[in-house]
């Protein structure tokens, strides 16, 4: 409680420098006490990061979440149906169970949003389930990343012309004066709704390997023996990383 305290000061304070430091303190000394970083420490570090525009820290961050079992593999993505959810019980590996999950951190959404972009995992046609979660925080961002690609980000209809609120898809050019798709059928989604598209969107395990997420280089990801895969021994530790950090403001 208290490093995530210290963490999330550093993150509204906008000193990434510290937070990372702290990050870094907690992961070398922590496990002798028997304290590990959680789903609460990730969020804040990697929102510090995000503010601080540190793409790298944030990268790590979830390769570091992957290999220690905070984040599942796939990060919400299903290749299968091309659908990225931005739910916890999708995304966390060990999320409290619910019938109507919460969605992720908003920082968590835009990190995986720009890290499958980069990887050219996700694109126009994926949709994206983002639910109606803290006042409509998690679809802002998803609206605001889709609209920096230049998709039109509209709200896929069911059969009887509702629109879903809960998720997201691009809207295509033949696509009618409300947004929907013309010529598309129906199909079910999670809770029961229907998105009109060409998803076949039986909805994914969260343990599901079908997925096309990458770890970056130099990082072991967890299920990647060091030296398979493009993975390997991680050649930078946190401590390396916040020992090079500027000093910044005490």
């Amino acid at each position: 409680m208290t490093y995530n305290a210290a963490i999330s000061a550093c993150e509204k304070a906008a000193r990434a420098d510290d937070a990372l430091r702290l990050f870094a303190h907690l992961q070398q000394h922590g496990p002798a006490r028997g304290v590990f970083p959680d789903t609460i420490t990730y969020n804040a570090t990697i929102s510090a990061c995000e503010k601080a525009n540190r793409s790298g820290g944030v990268d790590r961050l979830l390769d570091d979440g992957i290999t220690e079992g905070i984040f599942r593999p796939s990060l919400g993505f299903s290749a299968g149906q091309n659908m990225l959810d931005l739910h916890e019980n999708a995304i966390l590996m060990s999320s409290p169970p619910s019938r109507r999950p919460a969605g992720v951190h908003p920082a968590v959404a835009r990190a995986i949003f720009d890290r499958l972009l980069r990887q050219g995992v996700i694109d126009r046609a994926t949709l994206f389930v983002v639910g109606q979660h803290g006042q409509g925080s998690l679809l802002a961002t998803i609206e605001a990343n889709m609209r920096e690609q230049g998709w039109n980000p509209v709200h896929p209809h069911d059969a009887q012309g509702r629109p879903n609120k809960g998720c997201l898809v691009t809207a295509t050019a033949s696509a009618g004066a409300d947004g929907t798709p013309v010529g598309r059928t129906p199909v079910p989604v999670p809770d029961g709704a229907t998105v009109t598209g060409g998803h076949a969107l039986q909805v994914p395990s969260p343990d599901t390997q079908a997925q096309r997420v990458q770890p970056m280089p130099g990082v072991r990801s967890a299920g990647d023996p060091a030296g398979s895969g493009s993975g390997g021994a991680n050649t930078s530790s946190w401590t390396d990383v916040a020992r090079r950090a500027p000093a910044g403001r005490k």
